[in-house]
């Protein structure tokens, strides 16, 4: 590869520096999960090997609203559930 930079797969932080995978076309590919790159494009590859600090925080906050949420369900059915209980005639 043409590139002296360091490049990581965007979907699977692979280090594509030992990707020798060229498929039809002439595109490369990452080993691992075989997501379609081009070294002189710096958009197609990520300089270091984590996600960014904008992926982080939107992971961070969507799974904060999913856990809020299965809370807030399952809160919601242990009440219903006991309140049944102590209508019943036990």
């Amino acid at each position: 590869m043409p590139t002296t930079n360091p490049m990581f797969c965007k979907r699977c932080y692979a280090d594509l520096k030992q990707s020798g995978d060229v498929g039809a076309l002439g595109c490369f590919f990452c080993v691992r999960c075989k997501r379609r790159f081009d070294p002189m494009d710096l958009r197609t590859y990520l300089s270091r090997p984590f996600p960014s600090r904008r992926k982080i925080i939107i992971h961070s906050i969507i799974t904060l609203i999913l856990a809020t949420i299965v809370s807030i369900v399952v809160a919601g059915w242990l009440s219903v559930a006991q309140m049944k209980y102590f209508h019943s005639t036990h």
